[in-house]
């Protein structure tokens, strides 16, 4: 009675750094974001990858600052229209001051 070896048996037979490609263990040559195989080993491309998010340097200065300008502005907008509340509240005369 022969058993035949499961996939997970199949793939624990190769060693770190290598995978089971066609019954035989062969060097991995897959490689993470930013780097490439070469001579047997991952390389740090030449080129650094683009980073996203905020800088402050060339164009992602304006993705910093075109959101405060508008935060800004929302805040103005506000601030007038309260002001215009206010206002308004103190020229009318109340109820109760006429008593």
């Amino acid at each position: 009675m022969e058993e035949t070896p499961t996939m997970e048996e199949e793939t624990s037979k190769c060693g770190p750094g290598t995978i089971l490609k066609d019954g035989a263990c062969v060097l991995d040559e897959r490689c993470g974001p930013g780097t490439h195989f070469e001579d047997g080993v991952c390389v740090l491309d030449e080129k650094a990858p683009e980073t996203e998010g905020v800088g402050l340097g060339g164009s992602n200065t304006s993705q910093l600052i075109i959101p405060i300008i508008i935060g800004f502005g929302i805040a103005f907008i506000v601030m007038i229209i309260l002001w215009l509340i206010g206002r308004a509240g103190r020229s009318r005369p109340s109820a109760a001051s006429s008593l």
